[in-house]
């Protein structure tokens, strides 16, 4: 992210004249963490580069801008990776590896083995995880958060269902909350050409199964497709589920299932339990 700089005006100045032009969308950002990434001199550590600042004087065909810092951008993602659970923040996509420990995961080697290089070969395309407890799913799902992280850096959303439920409730209530994934997040993003990745986990895990948390998790699920639509460069969506495709759908309906399958590719690792079920079980 680059500004020009006049002949006549400072690098504060600068700065202080990008961050006003943000008006329309500062207090969403300053109530919601997922939204701010623009630093401050207050919550910047000193650079030898930015001074503070989190921008950094360059010159681009004889021209004076400012240029985000590096040392911004690496806060900014540490910051994104606090969204992870403790236990998968060492999650890394090309160190993911086979677990043979069955008291760790339950999946067999082979399956394992599949899923990683079909993870790896195309971590920017969506998936939608189901499967028992103990597949590695949520490891999938932050692995690729991960590198959404490092990759991209920003517009990057990692969410647990429940939370997100609750982030609706705050919002209908008029509190500020940090969790909640709405229309002007994603309109944000796109008008900043960002491509919006998602990652929301414990899908079937809500606090209540209320008429409002299904309304308001339906309505999430549509947001998503109605944003996507038939180009799925503009939202990476991704979600992990104990629940069948068949119980998913029961939950949610027929339709919200079906716009699942449209915007991401299905693994379900239910019937590679199944298949392994039938081997031991067969004469």
């Amino acid at each position: 992210m680059e500004q020009a700089v006049r002949p006549e005006e400072k690098l504060e100045q600068i700065v202080g004249n990008f961050h006003s032009s943000q008006n329309r969308s500062d207090d969403r950002s300053r109530s919601n963490p997922l939204l701010s990434g623009q630093p401050t001199a207050r919550n910047l550590q000193s650079c030898l580069l930015c001074e503070g600042t989190g921008w950094k004087p360059v010159i681009v065909d004889g021209i004076r801008r400012v240029r985000q810092c590096e040392c911004a951008i690496e806060r900014r993602k540490r910051r994104l990776l606090q969204r992870l659970p403790e236990r998968f923040r060492h999650v890394r996509l090309q160190e993911l590896a086979v677990c043979d420990d069955v008291s760790r995961c339950f999946a067999p080697a082979e399956i394992q083995e599949k899923v990683i290089n079909l993870l790896r070969e195309k971590p920017d395309d969506s998936y939608a995880f189901f499967g028992p407890p103990g597949w590695a799913k949520s490891h999938y799902l932050a692995a690729l958060y991960y590198h959404a992280v490092e990759t991209q850096g920003v517009g990057c959303y990692y969410v647990q269902a429940s939370e997100l439920v609750r982030g609706f409730r705050e919002l209908e209530l008029y509190r500020e909350t940090d969790v909640c994934l709405t229309d002007e997040i994603l309109k944000f993003d796109a008008e900043q050409g960002i491509r919006s990745r998602i990652f929301l986990d414990e899908v079937e895990r809500l606090p209540t199964m209320s008429q409002f948390a299904w309304g308001k998790m339906a309505d999430f699920f549509d947001l998503i497709y109605r944003t996507a639509g038939s180009d799925s460069s503009k939202v990476q969506f991704c979600l992990a589920s104990n629940l069948t495709r068949e119980q998913f759908g029961d939950l949610w309906g027929a339709a919200i299932l079906r716009r699942i399958n449209e915007v991401c590719v299905p693994i379900d690792l239910f019937e590679f339990e199944e298949s392994e079920a039938e081997k031991v079980t067969m004469p």
